[in-house]
């Protein structure tokens, strides 16, 4: 079968996996939907990998998505949640260390691979960084993938069932922009990933695109994007994500998959904790409070706010101050973590 029939069906299926969980009704149903249908895909291997523009442009509108909620009025109400955005970052980090002491001591793995392997970060800055630092990068991306696809697969579902009232209520009414205004903001979204990119920032195209949207929300009347796209990218991200499981996968490192479980079921019971202080130190709801300090991804876990009505900024926020400050501390965290005694070389 030719390659591009193959990358066309591959899309059919997670499109219309995605179209059968908007059907059902549940939470975040194009991107569960694409999720689980590739994932089958992946254990029979008949799927057929995204390709790199398609996930580009999936981080890429999801930002710009998410970036059009930062009105200035949002803006002052998220500064004086810094100090909690801080103190979450802070203590996440801590935990990525705890679970970096898990996975060498369960595993025998060397320090890099271990830190880089249960860093709560984007699994992409996790596995470059780990690469450039001699580690064992095909392990931390295994070890990423099962954590972001549990906690993505399960965290949806668990706030949709809990109480979550938002004070905040957020582009209510706001109008769509027009497709002059989404082409423009699409070209320069684009502009803006090359660029982190190139400077080699984290998780450029969703930062890039995500600063540039703010940019413009601040500058510009409340808008947002065309739902079609959002759904779009959804899509592509569940492709991405369920793509990773195949048979391969559980051949080559059982015990890291497990381990990797286990460690992510500790981080959400950790995790627990730390929601519940942002919810008694906040005006935040309790369901916004859990989804913001839950150990998944920045896209998927802003995502679940916007579907449910939540405050996809201040969840956006203490995610993405947590990885910029993941990504930039590595190097420190993992020196530290060996002087303390944590990690063996």
């Amino acid at each position: 079968m030719p390659q591009a029939l193959k990358l066309l069906l591959t899309l059919l299926v997670a499109t219309t996996g995605g179209w059968v969980f908007y059907w059902l009704g549940t939470p975040l149903p194009w991107l569960l939907g694409a999720l689980f249908a590739t994932g089958v895909l992946g254990l029979l291997q008949w799927v057929t990998p995204c390709p790199t523009v398609g996930l580009r442009f999936g981080q890429l509108s999801i930002g710009l998505a998410l970036g059009l909620y930062f009105t200035p009025d949002v803006l002052g109400l998220l500064w004086g949640l810094l100090g909690w955005i801080l103190a979450s970052a802070v203590l996440t980090c801590l935990m990525s260390m705890a679970g970096a002491v898990w996975l060498q001591r369960s595993l025998g793995l060397d320090a890099r691979t271990s830190f880089y392997a249960a860093a709560i970060g984007a699994a992409s800055d996790m596995a470059i960084q780990a690469q450039r630092e001699g580690a064992r990068s095909d392990l931390v991306a295994i070890s990423h993938s099962v954590r972001v696809t549990l906690i993505v697969s399960i965290v949806p579902f668990a706030a949709a069932v809990m109480p979550h009232a938002e004070p905040l209520q957020l582009l209510v009414g706001a109008p769509m922009m027009d497709s002059l205004q989404t082409g423009l903001l699409l070209l320069a979204a684009v502009g803006v990933g090359l660029l982190a990119e190139r400077l080699a920032g984290p998780n450029p195209w969703v930062l890039g695109p995500l600063l540039l949207a703010i940019a413009v929300a601040v500058s510009l009347p409340e808008a947002r994007l065309h739902p079609v796209l959002v759904a779009g990218g959804q899509i592509l991200l569940g492709w991405n994500l369920g793509q990773k499981f195949s048979p391969r996968l559980f051949r080559e490192a059982p015990r890291l998959v497990v381990a990797s479980a286990l460690m992510t079921l500790g981080f959400s019971v950790l995790a627990l904790g730390l929601a519940l202080a942002v919810w008694l130190g906040t005006s935040l709801s309790w369901t916004t409070s859990f989804v913001a300090t839950t150990p998944g991804g920045i896209a998927e876990m802003a995502l679940t706010a916007k579907a449910l009505s939540l405050n996809p900024p201040a969840v956006t926020a203490f995610q993405a101050v947590r990885l910029v400050l993941m990504v930039a501390g590595a190097g420190l965290m993992i020196r530290l973590a060996q002087r303390w005694g944590w990690l063996t070389p």
